[in-house]
């Protein structure tokens, strides 16, 4: 079950980005952030499980991060509106 949440986060916050890089611990002040917000109270997977899940789909993760790779922004248009 874990993993269907990894794959959730992955899928929805993360993009091939290049130029970008995300590192480990990114990767998971994300995660924690995503998984509060989204399952709420419930136990969290672990963080090598969250390593496996993006190697797998972006590679080994070099000494700095996983390359090419960066965080979905939230949409710029909420702000716009609180500007008004």
């Amino acid at each position: 079950q874990g993993q269907d949440h990894i794959s959730g986060f992955i899928n929805e916050m993360v993009i091939s980005q290049p130029g970008s890089k995300i590192g480990k611990r990114d990767l998971m002040e994300q995660f924690k952030i995503w998984f509060q917000d989204s399952q709420g109270n419930k136990k969290m997977p672990k963080g090598v499980e969250i390593h496996e899940q993006m190697t797998k789909k972006y590679g080994m993760c070099k000494k700095d991060g996983w390359h090419n790779v960066g965080f979905m922004l939230p949409d710029e248009e909420e702000d716009d509106i609180n500007d008004l």
